[in-house]
């Protein structure tokens, strides 16, 4: 280069760096490059001298330095979608940690600027990093029917949900009721098949449905009459039914008892309250076996004899009979008049 200034003309100018490890300069364009930082070189300028004009020189130190334009970031949340995704960002920098992952987490990833390189406060020292990958909201599909009748098994609406990611599929499992009353279903993913086979990867929402389980109307209850046979028996039958009263009996009358559905049972109609049922132990019936209907008069009381076999173990019946003295034509009434052994009851 050459400088014109008053009273002659400058001469040719070139350039010099007293410590090229750090810095060179072009000798004839004074353009400066860095070589390395953390260390400083004098350039100098010299203006060779002409007729007119002596040589003349300057010298300036210049200290290189790490540019401060390194960066490292979290990138925002992250929502698992089945592949790696990366979830952070930086430029002059060298990462160490996990900077990209799959799965549902919190990962921490390292950044170091480069050689050259400071972050924006001057700093070189290594950033901790901490980033996240959030589970995928995934909503649950409820079956409509949310009433159910009794039957003694587990029940509960059916619940599905679709992982919206290719390959994956969610198991779905809730919970149930057994007995009457009003429940609240809980959806969870059991498992998920394919994929990543992850249920950590994924969250439900409205996973909660309420829903009734009603009572059975199949309780029923009837009167069974009996006949007298020494033995217990039982006057009524039913079912899905408690008894209180007198639902047995040996001797021959007229029995109550009532019955009331079981918690989770009604009547046909739909009731629940205590019915009363009356049955009957009827008498046994027995047959008079009859003696000799003809006398001739001897002044003394006179009928046919009379007896019966009562058909019941350890049971003899007594039997008396009405009697005439007189001659005649009589009607005989014969009657238990006691009864040996068993109940001992006529």
């Amino acid at each position: 280069a050459k400088l014109s200034g008053e009273g002659g003309t400058a001469g040719e100018i070139t350039y010099h760096s007293s410590n090229q490890t750090y810095l060179t300069v072009e000798v004839n364009t004074g353009i400066l490059t860095p070589v390395a930082v953390g260390g400083s070189s004098e350039i100098t300028a010299i203006m060779a001298g002409t007729g007119t004009v002596k040589s003349e020189h300057i010298t300036k130190t210049i200290y290189v330095k790490r540019s401060s334009t390194a960066t490292a970031v979290a990138q925002a949340d992250k929502i698992y979608n089945g592949v790696s995704q990366i979830g952070v960002t930086g430029n002059h920098v060298t990462w160490t940690g996990i900077t990209e992952a799959t799965d549902v987490g919190t990962y921490i990833a390292i950044a170091t600027p480069e050689e050259n390189y400071a972050f924006e406060d001057g700093s070189t020292d290594a950033k901790t990093i901490t980033w996240k990958i959030n589970a995928k909201e995934v909503a649950v599909i409820w079956e409509d029917v949310t009433s159910f009748v009794y039957n003694g098994k587990p029940q509960a609406p059916s619940a599905t949900a679709e992982s919206g990611v290719d390959g994956e599929i969610l198991n779905i499992v809730r919970t149930t009721g057994i007995n009457v009353g009003t429940y609240t279903s809980t959806a969870s993913i059991s498992s998920v098949s394919g994929g990543r086979g992850k249920a950590s990867n994924y969250t439900l929402t409205g996973n909660t449905k309420q829903f009734t389980i009603a009572r059975a109307k199949t309780a029923t209850a009837s009167s069974t009459n009996k006949t007298y046979n020494g033995a217990t028996q039982t006057g009524v039958t039913g079912s899905q039914v408690t008894w209180s009263g007198t639902q047995s009996a040996i001797d021959a009358g007229t029995y109550t008892a009532k019955a009331t559905p079981t918690s989770n049972y009604a009547w046909s109609d739909g009731t629940t309250g205590a019915k009363t049922i009356t049955w009957t132990m009827n008498k046994k019936s027995v047959a008079v076996t009859w003696g000799s209907t003809t006398f001739t008069y001897n002044g003394k009381a006179q009928g046919p004899t009379a007896s019966a076999t009562s058909g019941v173990s350890g049971e003899t019946i007594k039997v008396t009979r009405t009697t005439e003295t007189n001659v005649g034509t009589y009607t005989s009434t014969a009657r238990i008049s006691s009864v040996s052994g068993g109940r001992g009851k006529a």
